[in-house]
């Protein structure tokens, strides 16, 4: 799941707008949930949901950027009544992406988005979010390094 929509809101009836809604969240949290990932941990303050938008691998920035394109594309009224809530905390499409730093050699890292890809976000009023992910060693990866 490397990029997700994250959206909350103050007060927000999340069981009226579900139905409303062009695209399935995976996530549902009302106030005093327990949300726990390898992130982080935390008690749901404001309710709110959370979608995949795209499951591209964290290494594949191109495929995220062109699924989101056309998640928001494809899903667009629905996120404009998401907008307009007025009580809103949260209405992020977040980005996870490999970090390249821990790589040799490596000395920056950075990443562009298209002017025509944050027009589309910022029509429905969306922030943009990218988080770096240490990279995980590839199955195997782990075996040859045993055996040396």
């Amino acid at each position: 799941m490397s990029c997700q929509l994250r959206f909350s809101a103050r007060g927000f009836d999340v069981d009226a707008a579900l139905p409303t809604l062009t695209f399935e969240p995976h996530t549902i949290n009302k106030p005093g949930d327990y949300v726990q990932n390898p992130v982080e941990t935390f008690i749901v303050e404001h309710p709110g949901f959370t979608a995949t938008v795209s499951e591209a691998d964290f290494d594949n920035f191109e495929g995220q950027l062109a699924d989101v394109t056309a998640f928001v594309t494809e899903h667009k009224q629905s996120l404009l009544t998401l907008s307009k809530v007025a009580s809103r905390v949260s209405f992020c499409f977040d980005f996870g992406l490999e970090s390249t730093l821990f790589s040799e050699d490596v000395w920056s890292e950075s990443i562009r988005f298209p002017f025509q890809f944050l027009l589309l976000l910022a029509e429905v009023e969306a922030d943009l979010e990218v988080s770096y992910y240490h990279p995980t060693p590839d199955e195997g990866e782990d075996a040859d390094e045993d055996e040396e």
